[in-house]
């Protein structure tokens, strides 16, 4: 079966943990090729349906299905095996048949560049990962150099680089500007993870304030205010006087934690729910009284918090890899939807570590503080409904302005 699929060789900038990660295949304990429907574009169904090879001509007839015909990206998919939820390709070793017979070139888009993502720039293309992958958690979430950024050539399909933009009324300079500074303040030292997030949130909304033309401010001025709060302590001082009413935070990141993106789980990703919920003092149906969640949670965010916790520099380096991974503050989307989004995802992955640690009587070590880190990922990253009635929530909680939203830091 001849593959027309094209790779260039280009220069790429990326975090340093990216240029070193390598897939582990049969040796990976949450493996991609179990759980998620896999699409396929439009050409590798064309490959896929001349194929020769007796065994794969076989499996393609049976779990080979077209779904978007309009679509590229999503033309078709591959059914999973009933019995274990995997990919049919996925063999008993962990290894891809498609893979092993026909070469890296026959695989589909998706499968070609998970856990990748690139993106152009305009002048330059990067590439990052998602920490849903066990190795790439542990590459990003472990390493001490893991974002310092580097140059190095790699081959990849020109059909997987996304090309973004700056959303209207925004310059290339300003998005530019912005996210360089967004890059150093989650790189900044002595800095809690709040009071970055707390600065995100403040810059997010004077970003779309100046994308609407509704503030005289210039990005220079704004950056320039940013960056004296930070020097000057106010942003310390700031956050310190955040409310300390915990409850309502608790409530609304449990509101969220309830749905996650799978009912059917993996015993590696089992195991760390299983631990969370008991921490939380949940029940299997999911009741709970609220006064004893926020006691429990509270224990649990106690102990991660101690002196020497690796939880918070392990947790600003998720930060960073989300705030890469998602582009910010490039593209049509909002800043403060960008912003909202990630203190979601913060507020619910801080809740099952503290439901881990409560669970547990102990602060986490890093190599647990990993394993829950790419479990939430697997289950909350890739789903784009679980997004939407996220923001939904917020939005009927009124809960979604900035005042309210720094409420949730704590």
């Amino acid at each position: 079966m001849a593959h027309t699929k094209s790779t260039k060789t280009i220069p790429i900038i990326s975090p340093k943990y990216v240029s070193e990660f390598r897939c582990v295949g049969g040796d990976c304990p949450d493996t991609c090729c179990a759980d998620w429907g896999i699409s396929i574009d439009k050409d590798t169904f064309a490959q896929y349906r001349r194929a020769v090879h007796p065994t794969l001509k076989s499996l393609f007839k049976i779990y080979l299905a077209q779904d978007q015909k309009d679509s590229y990206a999503l033309h078709a998919r591959l059914r999973l095996r009933e019995n274990d939820a995997h990919c049919p390709m996925h063999t008993e070793a962990g290894l891809c048949s498609v893979q092993q017979r026909l070469g890296p070139t026959a695989l589909s888009d998706t499968c070609f560049m998970f856990p990748r993502v690139f993106f152009n720039f305009g002048e330059r293309i990067e590439q990052h990962l998602t920490l849903s992958c066990p190795e790439a958690a542990r590459l990003a979430l472990t390493s001490k150099d893991a974002f310092t950024f580097v140059t190095s050539e790699v081959s990849t399909r020109p059909t997987v680089i996304s090309s973004l933009s700056p959303a209207e009324q925004l310059s290339v300079d300003t998005v530019e500007q912005v996210r360089t500074f967004a890059i150093q303040l989650f790189q900044t030292q002595g800095l809690l993870n709040i009071e970055k997030l707390a600065a995100l949130g403040w810059l997010s909304s004077q970003l779309d304030a100046l994308r609407e033309n509704s503030t005289s401010h210039t990005i220079d001025g704004l950056l320039a205010d940013m960056t004296s709060m930070v020097e000057t302590g106010a942003l310390t001082q700031t956050v310190a006087e955040l409310s300390e009413r915990s409850s309502i935070g608790v409530m609304v990141f449990y509101i969220l934690f309830k749905n996650p993106a799978s009912t059917r789980r993996p015993l590696h990703q089992q195991a760390v729910m299983d631990q969370v919920v008991k921490g939380l003092g949940l029940d299997t149906e999911g009741a709970f009284d609220l006064a004893d969640l926020e006691r429990k949670y509270r224990i649990g965010l106690s102990l991660l918090r101690q002196e020497a916790s690796a939880y918070e520099q392990i947790m600003g380096r998720y930060l960073l890899n989300d705030l890469l991974r998602e582009a910010f503050p490039w593209g049509q989307t909002p800043a403060m939807l960008q912003f909202r989004q990630l203190l979601t995802r913060f507020g619910i992955l801080r809740m099952m570590l503290a439901g881990v640690a409560a669970f547990k009587g102990s602060d986490l070590d890093p190599e647990t503080i990993t394993m829950v880190t790419q479990v939430f990922c697997r289950l909350y990253q890739h789903n784009s409904t679980f997004s939407d009635e996220a923001e939904k929530c917020l939005k009927d909680l009124e809960w979604n302005t900035l005042e309210r939203l720094y409420t949730l830091l704590n």
